[in-house]
């Protein structure tokens, strides 16, 4: 049997799953055996012969120093421990997650035609595995994934699994003709020809998302103060100035439009229903600050012309049926049925309506006012400004007097004769007939 000198050129920390042995102690003559085992002694065993080729098997390796240099893509590593089947070569893990790039020096471009100057690049091509069906909150491909798991007794302080921050703290050029600086973005292209295979839009087939945020809650989890699934902040200290300041900014491009079209769209997805206020103007961040300025407005709009843009419909609400009422803001509300309520039940104050339709400078050509009353319904004054009332067909009124002795009810009608008013009270129906002669040189 051959049994080579061997040199021994490294200190290595060698664990034997052997009983614990004393380490001051003369060994053996080192050999190596018929299977091709190399030991040192019959106990300790550093490494196996396959051929030509001495493959070194300590239980565990510690390198101290700078460590060690040379190619290592080929080196066996294992995804998880025993899952043998998701054993590769290390350059080919890499070459399945992709390529870590240096730092690229000013001007250069990596990757697709257009990306410019990337720092750091992770490209991921060739992307045709087959995964499970699920949503994102189930299993999905991640090119990039970071598992945050917080939790204990001692934990203190708030947490976040991942954060981009870009600091612009100097000038940049003045013939920067793109000075667009964004903390973090994300962006789906969809180039293949069919989509995802959809037959028409009445059977559409997959979706383009180029964000998601979702949070869960699950059963136990309970007495939270805040649930939010993303949140936008605006901080602009005084100092600072700026013509556009928005919280959310939807910019809309290309001319193709949607089924369903919207900047923003609000809906329930899965059971449970839907939230109880679509949008919500409050305080529950701010204990107190009001959410919208002293001269501001809840719901505006803005041209920098002066032109108004064309639109077909305000406010289109058919797609609900309400049980209560369609607007309510301080004195006024419009029930469900359409009916108008005006007025603010404890403070006193006339309400009126004015029509301009002269197009004239005029503060109203048309006024109804609405004054007095008292806590007995229908006791109010109704005044009718015009320059001329008319009425078509018959007019009925409903008269209390001062003196309950008589309650009628006055109907009004005329033809080219006369002018009949017929009244109504508890006991018959009164008639007067007011005779009509044509003036001289009327139509």
């Amino acid at each position: 049997m051959k049994q080579p000198s061997i040199l021994i050129a490294a200190v290595l920390t060698l664990s034997s799953v052997a009983p614990a042995l004393s380490l001051d102690r003369v060994l053996s003559a080192p050999r190596i055996r018929d299977n091709g085992d190399i030991r040192l002694s019959d106990d300790l065993r550093i490494g196996r012969k396959v051929g030509s080729t001495y493959v070194a098997t300590p239980d565990a390796l510690q390198i101290q120093g700078p460590g060690s240099t040379g190619d290592v893509s080929g080196t066996s590593v294992t995804a998880q421990p025993g899952d043998a089947a998701q054993t590769k070569t290390l350059g080919g893990w890499l070459a399945d997650v992709g390529s870590i790039r240096r730092p690229a020096q000013a001007g250069s471009s990596y990757g697709y035609a257009g990306d410019g100057m990337s720092q750091r690049y992770i490209i991921i091509t060739g992307d045709n595995i087959d995964m499970p069906a699920a949503g994102l909150g189930g299993i999905a491909g991640r090119a990039f994934r970071v598992a945050h798991t917080v939790g204990g007794p001692n934990l203190k302080g708030g947490r976040i699994a991942g954060e981009f921050s870009l600091i612009h703290n100097a000038p940049d050029s003045p013939a920067n003709t793109l000075s667009e600086f964004v903390g973090l973005t994300g962006s789906v292209y969809g180039t293949s020809q069919g989509g995802f295979g959809g037959q028409s839009l009445a059977n559409p087939r997959g979706s383009l998302f180029a964000g998601n945020s979702y949070v869960e809650t699950q059963n136990g989890y309970t007495n939270l103060a805040n649930v939010t699934s993303h949140e936008f902040n605006l901080n602009t200290l005084p100092g600072s100035s700026m013509f556009l300041r928005q919280g959310i900014q939807v910019v809309s491009r290309g001319a193709v439009r949607g089924t369903v079209d919207t900047a923003i769209g609000i809906s329930a997805g899965g059971t449970g229903g839907g939230t109880r206020n679509g949008i919500t103007f409050g305080d529950q961040n701010s204990y107190g600050i009001a959410p919208i300025d002293a001269n501001g407005t809840l719901i505006g709009s803005y041209t920098s012309q002066g032109a108004l843009f064309p639109a077909a419909v305000g406010i289109d609400l058919t797609a609900f049926g309400f049980s209560d009422s369609i607007l309510k803001a301080g004195g006024m509300k419009i029930a469900a049925n359409g009916s108008v309520s005006a007025g603010l039940a404890s403070t006193a104050g006339q309400v009126q309506y004015d029509f301009r339709t002269s197009g004239t400078a005029s503060p109203f050509d048309v006024r109804i006012a609405a004054s007095g009353g008292s806590a007995t319904a229908g006791s109010g004054n109704l005044a009718l400004v015009a320059g001329l009332t008319q009425v078509q067909g018959a007019a009925e009124f409903t008269n209390v007097p001062r003196t309950p002795a008589a309650v009628g009810t006055y109907t009004i009608a005329a033809d080219t004769s006369a002018v009949y008013i017929r009244v109504r009270f508890a006991d018959g129906v009164y008639r007067a007939t007011l005779p009509l002669t044509k003036e001289t040189g009327t139509p």
